[in-house]
């Protein structure tokens, strides 16, 4: 759940790498909640950790209810293009506020 701290750099803290790389030496998935501005610290991540599976939850959480489709477009495409990670896309309704339009485009 990185998306509630306050350090948006804490997953990049050089004393979780042991524990990153168990998960990965065990086949673990690690399952990213984050918001859009993580995204360019995941991309480290997953770059320091290459055989690290990594799954991006609810797509990054893009904030829909706003219409804010940058950054957070242009990094997803980045870890897409240069890291092994997926993302899960459940869960994107509830980032479309309380009266999401049926039909809204993806900008």
């Amino acid at each position: 759940m990185l998306q509630d701290m306050a350090d948006a750099d804490w997953m990049l803290q050089p004393a979780l790498a042991p524990a990153l790389d168990a998960m990965a030496a065990h086949r673990l998935v690690f399952d990213a909640l984050v918001k859009p501005l993580h995204l360019p610290r995941l991309l480290v991540l997953c770059q320091r950790h290459p055989t690290l599976q990594v799954v991006i939850d609810h797509g990054g959480k893009p904030d829909i209810a706003g219409g804010q489709w940058q950054p957070w477009a242009g990094e997803l495409l980045r870890l897409a293009r240069e890291s092994t990670a997926v993302c899960k896309l459940s869960g994107l309704l509830t980032e479309a506020g309380p009266q999401p339009r049926r039909g809204a485009a993806l900008g």
